[in-house]
C-alpha cells in the first residue's frame, strides 16, 4: 500500500512545485487555500542586503494596490523563519524575452500588440505616481489565453514613498541596456519618461531580435546610451513599419524632453491601428504568437471591390516578400550567381570563465580592398548568436549569420572586448568555396579570444555599516594575503590581474569579511565594498512580574544582531531574566504594565557587552521601577 507523500507548506499555501532557484531566494508555484487558485511565491531571504528586504517589502506594498488587467496582481505578503514572501498571480506562459528568443524577432502587428498593452499597464501605474525604472523584456510575460502582464515592480519608485537608504549617490539601478542617460546619472530623479525611454529599447529588440546597446556596463556603453547612438532598427529588418519606427525614434530620445511626455499618446496611435481588428482579433493574435504562428491583419468587412484590391495587394507584397526571403536566405546567391558571389561567416571563440555569451563586446567592421583603397561595407547586419553545436567544455563560440558578399579582397577589423584583430583574406565565390570541405557551407574567418598578458591591477576598496550605510572605510584596516600571510594594504603593493587574491576588512567591533576572488587578465580595475556587519551587544532584562509589555524604540518587533539577522516580535515579559541580541546603538526602551503604568529610557547597547535592565512592578502600590544596573 502507497503511503501519501505529506504536503509541503509554506504558511497556509501548499506547495505544487519550485519554479525558480536564485542567490537571493526563490520561486514557488502554490495554491491558495481559500481562492482555490494556483499562485506563484516569491521567497526572499533576510540573510542579504536590507536593501534588499526594504525593496522586496516596498514591491508587495506597491502592487496589491494596483488592480489592472494587465499587471501582475499581488494578493499577499508575510514573514515565515528567516524569508519574505510575496504571493502573487501565476501567469502560465512565456516571457517576453523568451518569446523573442525563440522567433528571433516578432512580426509588426505582435510587437504593436504587445507594446499597446504594456502600455495601458505602465500608463495605470504612472497615474499612480509609481515609476517601473526597470522595463525590460524579462519583466512583460505572456498568457497562455494571450494575456500580457507587466510584472517587477522591485525597484520601482513612488511619490508617495522616500528612497532614504534604499538608493545612494552613485548607485545604478535597472537592466543596462534598457536604462535611460538620465537614470544612469541619478537613479532617484527619474519621472516616466525613463519608463518610456526603456519600453522603447524594448519594441527595438522585439522588431529586430537585438538591444540597441550592449549588454555589458562598460564607458563605452554609457557614451552610447548618453549620445544616443544606436543602429536604426530599419538596417537590421526593412520590413518594420513607419508607426512603430517613429515610436521607437521618439521614445528613445536622449534628451527626456524630446520624448513622449505621456504613454496617452503612445496609446492613442497604437488605438487607431487596432480598431481595424474584428473584435476579438487581438485577443486571438496573441495566442497565435504563443503557439509560434504569424499574426496577420484581420480588416472589417468592406465593398466586394476593396476585398478585390487588398487581395491583389497581399498578392503582390506576398511576391515582394518571396523576393526578399530568398534574397536574406542566400537562395538568389546560390542559385542565380555563384560564380560572382561568396558565403563568409565570422566566428569568436571564447573561453567559458571569461564572460557569459550575452555580455561579450563584439564589433567588426568589413573593408574591401579596391587597389590601394579600402572601402568600408555599409549597412551589414552580422547577427552574432552563440552556436552551441561547437562548443565544447570551457569554450563557447559565436557565430555571425551566413552573408553573401562579392568574391575579392577583404580586411576584417575585429573588436573584441578589449582586444582588437585585423584579418586578410581572399574571399573566394561559391562555385570554389563548395569544392572545398571546410567551406561547403561557408567561408569562416575564425576569431579566437587570448588570454592576455597579466597588467598592473588597480585596487580600490571602501567599507560601510550594513545598517547605517556610515562610511567606515578610513578606519578599518585593509590587507591581501601575500606570500603566505596578510600584509596591510598599500599602494605600494603590485598587483595583476590574471591571478587570484584573498582581501580582508577588518575592523574593531565589527565582524571581519573575507574576498576571494580570480581576476581574468582583461580586469585591470577592481572595486571591493564591504559592507561590514556590528558585532552586536546584549540587553537583558531581569523582571519580578509576568505580562509586561516590552517596546523597542516603540516597536513591537525588532531586528536581531549579528550576522544572520531576523525580524523577530517582542513578546511580553516573564518573570526572571530575558536577553536580546541587538546592534550596537541607542535603544528606547518602554516597560508597560496595567493600563496607564508605564516607564521608558534610553538605553546604550554596547559591542560585545552586556547592559542589564532591573525591572520592579509593585502592583498594590500601582508601581513600576526601571534601571540599568551597572
Amino acid at each position: 500500500m502507497n503511503e501519501k507523500r505529506p504536503v509541503r507548506r509554506i504558511g497556509k499555501y501548499e506547495l505544487i512545485a519550485k519554479v525558480a532557484q536564485g542567490g537571493m531566494g526563490a520561486l514557488y508555484k502554490a495554491r491558495h487555500p481559500t481562492l482555490d487558485r494556483v499562485v506563484l511565491l516569491k521567497k526572499l531571504t533576510l540573510r542579504g542586503s536590507s536593501q534588499f528586504v526594504e525593496r522586496f517589502k516596498r514591491e508587495a506594498r506597491i502592487m496589491m494596490d494596483f488592480k489592472h488587467e494587465h499587471i501582475v496582481h499581488v494578493y499577499d505578503h508575510f514573514k515565515e523563519g528567516s524569508s519574505y514572501y510575496i504571493v502573487e498571480e501565476f501567469v502560465d506562459g512565456i516571457s517576453l524575452d523568451a518569446l523573442i528568443r525563440r522567433e528571433r524577432y516578432l512580426s509588426n502587428d505582435a510587437a504593436m500588440l504587445i507594446l499597446f498593452e504594456v502600455s495601458k499597464a505602465l500608463k495605470y501605474a504612472h497615474d499612480k505616481k509609481v515609476i517601473h525604472r526597470d522595463i525590460k523584456p524579462s519583466n512583460i510575460l505572456i498568457s497562455r489565453q494571450g494575456e500580457v502582464k507587466l510584472v517587477d515592480f522591485g525597484i520601482a519608485t513612488s511619490q508617495e514613498e522616500t528612497e532614504d537608504g534604499l538608493t545612494r549617490d552613485g548607485m545604478v539601478l535597472g537592466t543596462p541596456s534598457y536604462i535611460p542617460p538620465e537614470q544612469i546619472a541619478d537613479a532617484r530623479n527619474v519621472d516616466k519618461r525613463a519608463d518610456i525611454y526603456s519600453l522603447g529599447v524594448v519594441l527595438y529588440e522585439m522588431l529586430t531580435g537585438k538591444t540597441p546597446f550592449p549588454g555589458s556596463f562598460t564607458a563605452e556603453t554609457v557614451a552610447l546610451i548618453t549620445r544616443g547612438r544606436y543602429t536604426p532598427p530599419r538596417r537590421l529588418n526593412p520590413r518594420i513599419s513607419p508607426l512603430l519606427r517613429a515610436v521607437v525614434r521618439k521614445a528613445m530620445r536622449a534628451r527626456p524632453r524630446r520624448r513622449y511626455h505621456d504613454l496617452k499618446a503612445v496609446i492613442r496611435l497604437l488605438e487607431r491601428r487596432i480598431r481595424r481588428r474584428e473584435p476579438g482579433a487581438i485577443r486571438q493574435a496573441m495566442k497565435k504568437v504563443l503557439a509560434g504562428e504569424e499574426i496577420r491583419e484581420v480588416f472589417r468587412a468592406g465593398k466586394p471591390w476593396v476585398g478585390r484590391l487588398v487581395g491583389a495587394l497581399c498578392f503582390l507584397v506576398l511576391l515582394a516578400a518571396g523576393g526578399y526571403y530568398l534574397w536574406r536566405e542566400g537562395y538568389y546567391y546560390e542559385l542565380v550567381a555563384p560564380s560572382r558571389y561568396g558565403a563568409l561567416v565570422t566566428s569568436a571563440r571564447i573561453s567559458s570563465r571569461y564572460k557569459e555569451p550575452a555580455e561579450i563586446f563584439i564589433k567588426p567592421v568589413l573593408y574591401q580592398e579596391a587597389g590601394s583603397e579600402l572601402e568600408r561595407m555599409e549597412g551589414i547586419d552580422w547577427d552574432f548568436r552563440e552556436n552551441r553545436s561547437r562548443g565544447s567544455a570551457g569554450l563557447f563560440v559565436l557565430e555571425s549569420r551566413k552573408l553573401y558578399l562579392p568574391a575579392g579582397q577583404y580586411r576584417l577589423k575585429f573588436s573584441l572586448e578589449g582586444e582588437l584583430y585585423w584579418e586578410s583574406f581572399y574571399l573566394n565565390p561559391r562555385t570554389a568555396q563548395r569544392r572545398n570541405l571546410a567551406s561547403a557551407k561557408a567561408q569562416e574567418v575564425p576569431i579566437t579570444l587570448g588570454q592576455g598578458s597579466p597588467l598592473p591591477l588597480q585596487v580600490e576598496h571602501a567599507a560601510y555599516d550594513v545598517e547605517t550605510g556610515e562610511d567606515l572605510t578610513s578606519a578599518t584596516s585593509f590587507s591581501v594575503y601575500l606570500g603566505e600571510r596578510w600584509l596591510p594594504w598599500s599602494r605600494r603593493l603590485e598587483l595583476t590581474s590574471a591571478a587570484g587574491y584573498r582581501f580582508r576588512f577588518e575592523r574593531e567591533g565589527y565582524f571581519p569579511r573575507t574576498y576571494s576572488l580570480v581576476l581574468q587578465p582583461y580586469q585591470t580595475r577592481l572595486r571591493l565594498e564591504a559592507q561590514l556587519i556590528p558585532v552586536p551587544g546584549t540587553l537583558r532584562l531581569q523582571s519580578n512580574a509576568a505580562g509586561l509589555k516590552l517596546r523597542l524604540g516603540g516597536a513591537e518587533h525588532y531586528f536581531t544582531g549579528g550576522r544572520q539577522r531576523e525580524y523577530r516580535r517582542l513578546e511580553p515579559l516573564q518573570a526572571g531574566a530575558r536577553e536580546l541580541s541587538l546592534s550596537p546603538g541607542e535603544y528606547q526602551v518602554s516597560i508597560q504594565a496595567d493600563g496607564s503604568l508605564a516607564r521608558s529610557l534610553s538605553v546604550t547597547v554596547a559591542s560585545g557587552r552586556t547592559t542589564t535592565l532591573q525591572v520592579r512592578l509593585d502592583r498594590p502600590r500601582r508601581s513600576l521601577e526601571v534601571t540599568i544596573v551597572d
